[in-house]
């Protein structure tokens, strides 16, 4: 029989060794999944939308790069054979460009530049841009500069939407650009009611109404504006994700955020009161309700952490259903 003291020794290193084992899992597990990036594919279904049309929606990108000059993606991309490209905005990291760094705005023009050829492309703004615009931000002109830039290199072919709608048909594509109080860290700024509208103008019932609003912790103020579906990112899956569509941290440092990723709904009740539904649902049926599909995004930056959370391109089955009586 060993001695308690070296009985105690050996449980500790024991204890160090399986420790030292799941610590280097998880930074393994964070490394494969930074490096990769899935297809995720979400249908949705209205009786607004006369004709079936797969999108494919970008955001998050982050000056990321998947192979040489991004082909990997750009072949993921070319696979769906989408009807159009939308992005939800932060392809840039915001402190490159005011630190003029001379590839800020490179992989963005590489990338809209190959998307443009090919198939419509409609970009709106993320926090990330948004600061570049922002006059209390030091270099305020970065904004105009990637703008000119992206126009010059897609020919004038990609479209800004910033607080502005197109129109496709039957769909009416608005982007949303929130102020940058909206993006406060530790601090719940709230949007006041019509501030949506105040915005972008009001919401064409008429239309199947896809709103591009990089921010998600909003959700309720896009419903009432009239999306029938809100693409969304900026959660970046919570960095770490977690079953029943929560992560670990949300961008204003809030802990496990819920609907981190995936399909979330609002459903508006008959008493005027709405509530949010996170789940794996790929098909919203009732014509009163709006679906936000959070994207887990491509990249990172502040915190290069993505754990169970490869980067995430998402697809969208746009298709036609029956009004029910």
């Amino acid at each position: 029989m060993l001695p308690g003291f070296f009985r105690r020794v050996i449980c500790v290193k024991l204890l160090l060794l399986v420790l030292a084992a799941i610590v280097l899992f998880f930074v393994c597990v964070m490394i494969i999944d930074s490096k990769r990036f899935v297809v995720r594919t979400y249908t949705v279904q209205s009786a607004k939308i006369h004709t079936d049309r797969t999108l494919v929606f970008l955001t998050d990108l982050h000056n990321r790069t998947y192979g040489k000059k991004n082909e990997k993606l750009l072949s993921a991309i070319r696979a769906q054979n989408p009807d159009a490209v939308l992005v939800g905005g932060d392809t840039i990291i915001s402190h490159q460009a005011r630190e003029d760094s001379i590839r800020w705005m490179q992989v963005t023009l590489d990338l809209y530049g190959k998307i443009a050829k090919d198939y419509p492309l409609y970009f709106a703004d993320g926090n990330h841009e948004g600061r570049l615009f922002d006059p209390r931000e030091e270099n305020g002109v970065s904004g105009a500069n990637l703008l000119r830039a992206i126009d010059e290199t897609t020919c004038h072919k990609a479209v800004y939407l910033n607080n502005r709608t197109v129109y496709l048909g039957d769909l009416a594509i608005t982007g949303l650009d929130l102020p940058m109080d909206s993006y406060q860290k530790l601090k719940r700024t709230e949007l006041e009611r019509g501030a949506v509208e105040s915005l972008v103008g009001k919401a064409d019932p008429k239309h199947f109404r896809i709103l591009l609003a990089h921010n998600p912790k909003y959700f309720e103020e896009y419903a009432r504006w009239g999306a029938d579906l809100v693409l969304s990112g900026h959660m970046h899956g919570g960095l770490m994700r977690f079953p029943k569509q929560r992560g670990a941290i949300a961008p204003d440092l809030s802990l496990f955020p819920p609907c981190a990723w995936g399909t979330c709904f609002l459903k508006k009740g008959s008493a005027g009161k709405s509530s949010l539904r996170a789940g794996e649902r790929k098909v919203h049926l009732p014509l009163d309700t709006c679906e936000m599909i959070l994207s887990c995004g491509l990249g990172s930056h502040t915190l290069p952490i993505r754990i169970f959370n490869p980067g995430e391109l998402t697809v969208v089955k746009l298709k036609g259903q029956k009004k029910q009586r």
